[in-house]
């Protein structure tokens, strides 16, 4: 069902605003996507006529066209490295990406799991980031403290070296780790977020 989301992103529009429009819920819409679930026949014809395309187009039998060959792959954590779906991400042209050649190897792709960074980021949106073990203070970045799952907040790193990870959303605290608990747990930043369902941050 990665034609699903191809179209969804293409389109610009929001898990939600999609799963609004076929009457299903979002976590109904992003097992679609995922390929956990599969729709059936009645939500099938209303995904095909929000996008006017035809049920065999999204179940795969007609031919893809040049633009969806140009799709890339990047693998998409499911909330942990080691559970990993390899997904087709679609790339427009006001993508911060723009992989040379097709390359996106160096970026990876992750679905936002809470309501921490509400409202600029919400539950179910797809996370796009580079990977780099650094990024400058105040960044968004994807991070993993010892074997919890994977998080998305701004990172400040303080003088002493201490690691501050704070969330948009204000009934959460900021989580600030010592050097000694970077290094024990460890605390480690996996990448700079770059984009999220497929459009450039706003600022």
């Amino acid at each position: 069902m990665n034609r699903i989301r191809f179209l969804r992103l293409k389109s610009g529009m929001k898990q939600e605003q999609l799963a609004q429009k076929i009457l299903v819920s979002q976590s109904s819409l992003s097992g679609y996507e995922n390929g956990k679930f599969e729709p059936d026949s009645k939500t099938l014809r209303k995904i095909a006529d929000v996008f006017q395309v035809s049920v065999d187009y999204l179940l795969g039998g007609t031919e893809v066209s040049q633009e969806e060959r140009n799709l890339t792959k990047i693998p998409i954590y499911q909330g942990m490295p080691d559970e990993t779906n390899t997904a087709l991400l679609y790339f427009n042209e006001h993508s911060l990406l723009q992989p040379p050649n097709g390359s996106c190897g160096n970026y990876f792709g992750l679905y936002m799991d809470t309501d921490a960074m509400e409202p600029r980021i919400r539950s179910g949106d797809l996370i796009i980031a580079r990977r780099q073990p650094e990024v400058p203070n105040g960044s968004l970045a994807v991070v993993q403290a010892g074997q919890s799952r994977l998080i998305v907040n701004q990172v400040w790193r303080i003088p002493e070296g201490s690691l501050v990870l704070v969330s948009s959303n204000a009934k959460y605290g900021p989580n600030v780790y010592t050097q000694e608990e970077i290094a024990s747990l460890p605390v480690q930043i996996l990448g700079l977020v770059v984009e999220f369902h497929g459009k450039v941050p706003s600022d």
